[in-house]
């Protein structure tokens, strides 16, 4: 249960409750409120208690009930580690707000096997490895558990969309932008592979993706074998986990290496990509330089037909002169 505390009756909200700095604490963490002239009211003191920056272990409401307004304090944390004390400076009967305890701070207390567990909380996570008890009352309970193979199932089903997506992808290139390109289909063979490679589980024993109930259609589209997958699962959901987690050997890891290969800084795209820009680079410098010797061309033409334009002016101009001499 959270701890909680209530302050004497008031008429209202609006009513004084005296100046003078009262002391809260929590678990050894403690803060104070001042109360003066300007928030002097029981809604002032509520709002000051809240506003307190230092304040993360008590929250302060009022109650309006049967006999006027009541301010109460509720512990953010419940059990005993929540546990409110409240010190008034002033002694003046009329400026005490006489907090009385309305609901006792308890940790909850249960056996498990024999052995006793306290808890500050009713959901207890920390007693069963993976297993949350949610406390609902006093009484003796029998817990059976099992391991949830649901989000298992997702996650494989995911990991099968996921691929036939990549696929689908790679196949839609080498139709299109990279028709004739060995590139997709050089890593849509190195993915089909990796299923057919054995999975190294550890003391000599091993299994395959087939194994764990991956097959593919004659499209090449990956499913599941719901025989081969739930034979899977009757050997050990933990191998199958195992199969697909284990560090450096399992099919997780080789798929990430796989992928590394391709797109890491010193990987296939990388190096493809260098190699289109290289491409790129010597047929700039080559269109530059062809620009380059056009505009030479141009020029040296020009200056060509400058010179034969002035020559034939020359020899018109010198055929005229002997037209009208021979005439004469």
């Amino acid at each position: 249960t959270t701890h909680r505390l209530a302050s004497k009756s008031y008429t209202d909200s609006d009513a004084s409750v005296g100046t003078g700095t009262r002391t809260f604490s929590v678990a050894g963490e403690s803060f104070d409120v001042t109360i003066d002239s300007e928030n002097n009211t029981l809604s002032g003191l509520r709002d000051a208690i809240n506003d307190v920056d230092e304040n993360n272990s008590i929250a302060a409401s009022i109650i309006n009930v049967d006999g006027g307004s009541r301010l109460v304090l509720t512990a953010r944390e419940s059990g005993t580690a929540g546990q409110i004390s409240v010190t008034e400076s002033t002694t003046n009967p009329a400026n005490r707000i006489d907090f009385t305890e309305i609901s006792e701070a308890k940790d909850a207390n249960l056996i498990i096997h024999g052995f006793s567990v306290t808890s500050n909380s009713n959901s207890v996570t920390d007693v069963i490895e993976g297993v949350t008890l949610e406390l609902t009352g006093v009484g003796k309970a029998r817990l059976d558990s099992a391991r949830d193979t649901t989000s298992l199932r997702a996650s494989v089903d995911e990991f099968v969309t996921r691929y036939n997506s990549m696929a689908e992808t790679l196949n839609d290139l080498s139709e299109s932008d990279l028709q004739g390109d060995q590139l997709p289909r050089g890593i849509d063979s190195r993915m089909r592979q990796s299923f057919l490679q054995a999975i190294d589980l550890g003391n000599g024993a091993t299994t395959s993706a087939l194994d764990l109930g991956f097959t593919f259609d004659r499209y090449g589209t990956l499913s599941i074998d719901e025989t081969k997958y739930n034979e899977a699962l009757e050997q050990g959901v933990e191998r199958y986990v195992n199969a697909f987690s284990r560090p450096e050997s399992g099919f997780a890891s080789r798929f990430i290496d796989l992928v590394d290969e391709y797109t890491s800084s010193t990987g296939v795209l990388k190096g493809r990509e260098d190699g289109v820009d290289t491409r790129r680079n010597s047929i700039d410098d080559q269109i530059d330089r062809l620009e380059y010797r056009i505009e030479k061309t141009n020029a040296r033409l020009r200056r060509q037909y400058t010179q034969m334009d002035q020559v034939v002016t020359n020899l018109q101009s010198t055929s005229s002169f002997l037209t009208s001499r021979l005439t004469a």
